[in-house]
């Protein structure tokens, strides 16, 4: 129920777009303002839902959810110091992968949410470190450079759990 409630609460806000959006880094942070969004309802409905039967998801979703609530606050601060309004729901695909892996239970669901968390966080690596390369805002580089770890520790996370909650 928590799950739906904070999908629905995340998909109902408009997605607002500031007028100077445009340059790479902006796109960064817009990008990365929705993959957090995204990732606190995966793992909002991870940990409260018990919609699979692996353990290990619900394990580590409060752990997701707190370094996604942090990058949240930091992308926030950084887009703020830019006037640049974010977005307040996730991508579109993002919202539908978010929705086909509601409708899922057991091992159904355990598949379909590693399989989401693993797209997620590639896509969220490979924009960071192309931020990292070649972004010319020193603060949304730093971010990026800050968050880096941290998206490779979900990556690894996620990995070492596969075995056990893909049927």
């Amino acid at each position: 129920m928590l799950a739906a409630v904070a999908l629905g609460t995340v998909i109902a806000g408009p997605a607002a777009a500031s007028p100077a959006a445009g340059s790479p880094d902006q796109d960064y942070l817009v990008a990365l303002d929705q993959g957090n969004l995204a990732e606190l309802v995966a793992a909002t409905r991870g940990e409260a839902t018990h919609q699979g039967v692996c353990p290990d998801i619900p394990a580590m979703s409060p752990e997701l959810f707190d370094d996604h609530s942090a990058a949240e606050r930091d992308t926030t601060t950084v887009a703020a110091s830019k006037v640049l309004v974010l977005p307040a729901a996730p991508g579109q695909s993002q919202i539908d992968q978010e929705l086909a892996t509601g409708t899922k239970t057991g091992t159904d669901f355990d598949h379909a949410w590693i399989t989401m968390e693993l797209g997620f966080h590639t896509d969220a690596l490979a924009a960071t470190q192309r931020e990292i390369a070649t972004g010319t805002d020193q603060a949304v580089v730093a971010l990026a450079a800050k968050l880096e770890p941290v998206i490779r520790h979900h990556i690894e996370m996620v990995e070492a759990a596969a075995p056990n909650c893909s049927a």
